[in-house]
């Protein structure tokens, strides 16, 4: 993602990657199904028949921007850096999606489906894939010179899940210099983001026990003539250790994005809220 005017929480502290709702299994432990969900599966086919992954294809996205330059989309992530030993420096980051070129009024998003990845960065889950960012206006997955890769990791242990891991160079802005040679020669940094997962209706999962960041399954739901699973990705503020909201202006507002995929396509819709403005939708131009 650019990022404009980072935050940086000082938060130095050594940290470790929890999941919500044990979203962690990197083993394949599914259980049989009961006759109930064999009769959802029926009606409604498989979670990852809604987020296909297979090598080479491809999803074109043309995304529009709000008008008012008060309410530009924002960005907002957690990049974790090992420092060795198990042990990790995580910074929160909160931005404003502008891309390099201000100008463009009409951005796209393209993405493909490289290869298969038995290793997806700091995971190593049953199914993974590494992507191929052929356009990023937004510069939504950071400036191509400091990704070093980005991943769909894929668990079955309980449900099928996806997480999206970005791979960050260790001499990109914001990346902790230790050492007499600063970032050179040190452990690529991270970030986790929930994607997509089977589950029921109402259910909210995060990364970190302490999360400003989670999704949340709606459920499915009419899309245009055809039948889509609905989520929402929520952001919250972020917030002192007394629980007060934090004063950071328009950057630490909370945000929304509504997503919903099809069976058989994938994402065909983003919409991004900020206080009940519309700052960005995608739209599925092609796959």
């Amino acid at each position: 993602m650019k990022i404009i005017n980072i935050l940086f929480i000082a938060l130095m502290a050594f940290t470790t990657i929890n999941c919500k709702d044990g979203c962690n299994g990197n083993k394949d432990e599914a259980q049989a199904p009961s006759s109930k969900q064999s009769s959802i599966t029926d009606k409604y086919g498989k979670p990852g028949e809604y987020f296909p992954m297979d090598v080479g294809r491809k999803w074109t996205y043309n995304i529009k921007l709000t008008d008012d330059s008060k309410n530009p989309p924002l960005a907002y992530g957690i990049e974790i850096w090992p420092m060795g030993e198990n042990k990790n420096i995580s910074y929160e980051t909160r931005g404003l999606l502008y891309g390099r070129d201000k100008k463009e009024r009409n951005p796209q998003l393209i993405i493909q489906v490289d290869s298969l990845a038995a290793k997806q960065g700091p995971l190593h889950y049953p199914m993974g894939v590494r992507l191929k960012i052929i356009r990023d206006d937004l510069g939504i997955y950071g400036w191509p010179e400091y990704n070093e890769g980005v991943y769909w990791a894929v668990t079955t242990s309980g449900r099928w899940q996806v997480t999206e891991v970005v791979l960050r160079d260790p001499m990109s802005p914001g990346a902790p210099r230790i050492g007499s040679w600063g970032g050179w020669g040190g452990e690529s940094g991270f970030s986790l983001a929930m994607k997509f997962f089977g589950a029921r209706p109402g259910l909210s999962i995060g990364i970190g026990s302490d999360s400003h960041d989670a999704l949340e399954f709606l459920g499915p739901e009419d899309f245009g003539g055809s039948m889509a699973l609905h989520f929402k990705r929520v952001v919250d503020v972020r917030k002192d250790s007394e629980g007060k909201t934090r004063e950071e202006g328009y950057l630490g507002k909370s945000f929304t994005e509504d997503m919903w995929y099809l069976r058989h396509v994938g994402l065909v819709r983003l919409v991004q809220t900020v206080d009940k403005v519309e700052t960005m939708v995608w739209t599925l131009e092609g796959y």
